[in-house]
């Protein structure tokens, strides 16, 4: 039985060695610091040249502002007058924020939620000017002063938005 045993341990299969305990895997030997020389160290790569980048601080603070101030429109809009659609920037400003807070946390996923934020500046943008030119005349003073607030941030954060998307896009070749 030795013998056998022993003409066997000199055939081992890929990815052993003979060892004094017989056949070793690489997986031991990696353990062991053998195939150490041989691992190589990842290096990051950096910017793929031409790729859009994901959005910087200037816009996540830019979206956050306009947040700000989106949410300053409605709650003095409500403590005006107590209406509950007051409040409607309020929660597109509420909305936003979220966004951009969620932006900052997760970078994989800022550009996806930066074109979120995007849409919802312009569904905030595209809901006042519908009321204002369905029924501006019939409007008191207080609501026509906050659609068209509401309106006016929402519409410059968009723009702002397609500027950034503009410059961020890869050039053309």
């Amino acid at each position: 039985m030795r013998g056998a045993r022993g003409v066997m341990a000199g055939i081992i299969g890929p990815g052993r060695r003979q060892g004094k305990r017989g056949a070793v895997s690489r997986r031991a030997q990696d353990r062991r610091g053998t195939f150490a020389p041989l691992r190589r160290s990842i290096t990051p790569v950096g910017p793929i040249p031409g790729a859009i980048q994901p959005p910087g601080n200037a816009m996540l603070k830019t979206t956050t502002v306009f947040a700000a101030l989106l949410i300053a429109l409605g709650v003095g809009a409500f403590i005006t007058s107590s209406s509950p659609t007051a409040l409607l920037p309020a929660y597109v400003g509420a909305v936003l924020l979220a966004l951009s807070g969620l932006s900052s946390v997760f970078a994989a996923a800022s550009k996806p939620l930066t074109t979120v934020a995007m849409v919802v500046a312009l569904l905030g943008a595209l809901a006042p000017a519908a009321a204002l030119l369905n029924r501006a005349s019939q409007m008191s003073a207080l609501a026509l002063t906050v659609n068209v607030g509401m309106l006016a941030l929402c519409a410059a954060l968009f723009i702002l938005h397609i500027r950034w998307y503009l410059q961020s896009r890869p050039a053309a070749a």
